[in-house]
């Protein structure tokens, strides 16, 4: 079964610590147009009601710097392994964004883990996802039951919604980190983080009273004190945009086109027209002769549709092979556009 994927990184840019320069929100802009894809990028705590940095924001709630320095947090939920392997292996990912972050970082950590159905609805705009990475070494691919019991009082607590989980373990069945990063052919960037605590408040407010909550203060930390390695904290915004595809997001289910999935959020594709058409324009069924034909081939650009068949692992590309002259061999399936054809009506003849 596919499962909703949280796919969580946080990066050092101390150089932009309050900021996301322009060619990053480009790039997070073309992760939006991949299938099963929705990302945003947020620094610390810049941007909920109105806070201008991360001082500014942990002022209000009261809360240290738990950061460890790191200042931007890149949130991409996948509709389930397939779609995340497609992003990491992008262009858009492996070469674009590795591009336009290279001035500006200096760490990261990455951590994936199954996103609940109701931490995927409280992930509305403007709320507020507050993300802890801890290290449990002695206790990586499970979360005791006391653990849990904790977590069920934090939902219990008003404006709250909390899930806590190991790294990759739970995905589509995934029983441990490395069975999951292999799964999507990823290396581990964790830096030895086991679980992810996912707290989403509702508003500032919210979150503060969590923080300083007997049940955050003594139960939890009672709770994780035998196993805890290591912590880092972060907190940021929802973006309106974020929060909008992400709800529109099947729990289980990818969309079954790229199209659908526009469709499903509002946003209109370009219409399947003619090729350049001018005036009335009736398409005629006249074939050339084959020199006259191999002149205009050698004057003009002859527009062709191709479609591009990839098989079921995604690991091989199928090519048709062709019976008749000129050039009977293996081609990408598709064909030549005559006046008046459609792309689509080229790649179905």
């Amino acid at each position: 079964m596919a499962s909703i994927i949280q796919h969580t990184v946080f990066f050092k840019f101390p150089s932009v610590a309050n900021e996301v320069p322009a060619e990053l929100s480009a790039v997070v802009s073309k992760f939006n147009s991949l299938l099963g894809i929705v990302a945003q990028i947020c620094p610390h705590g810049v941007g909920i009601e109105g806070r201008t940095s991360k001082a500014d924001f942990l002022g209000s709630v009261e809360w240290p710097d738990k950061t460890d320095d790191y200042t931007h947090c890149l949130l991409v939920v996948a509709t389930d392994s397939a779609s995340l392997k497609r992003y990491l292996h992008s262009p858009e990912h492996l070469q674009e964004w590795m591009a336009a972050v290279k001035p500006y970082i200096q760490g990261i950590v990455v951590f994936d883990n199954v996103l609940d159905a109701p931490a995927k609805t409280a992930l509305q705009a403007k709320s507020i996802q507050h993300t802890v990475f801890f290290k449990f070494p002695s206790i990586a691919s499970e979360v005791p039951a006391g653990i849990l019991e904790v977590i069920d009082k934090f939902n219990a607590l008003p404006g709250i919604v909390a899930q806590i989980c190991p790294h990759g373990v739970g995905i589509e069945g995934r029983t441990s980190k490395a069975d999951f990063l292999g799964s999507v052919e990823w290396p581990d960037k964790s830096d030895d983080y086991t679980h992810c605590l996912l707290v989403v408040a509702t508003d500032s407010a919210s979150l503060k009273r969590y923080l300083h909550s007997p049940e955050h203060l003594q139960v939890w930390m009672a709770a994780v004190k035998p196993y805890i390695q290591g912590i880092v904290v972060f907190d940021n915004t929802v973006e309106a945009k974020f929060a909008s595809k992400l709800q529109a997001l099947k729990l289980d289910q990818a969309p079954a086109t790229q199209a659908e999935e526009l469709q499903s959020i509002g946003v209109e594709r370009n219409p399947v027209v003619p090729q350049f058409v001018t005036g009335d324009f009736t398409p005629t069924k006249i074939f050339l002769e084959d020199a006259e034909y191999g002149r205009a081939l050698d004057a003009l650009v002859k527009a062709c549709s191709d479609i591009l068949v990839v098989s079921s692992d995604g690991k091989s590309v199928l090519l048709g092979q062709r019976k008749v002259e000129p050039q009977p061999d293996w081609w990408f399936i598709g064909g030549r556009a005559k006046p008046g054809d459609t792309t689509r009506e080229v790649r179905v003849q």
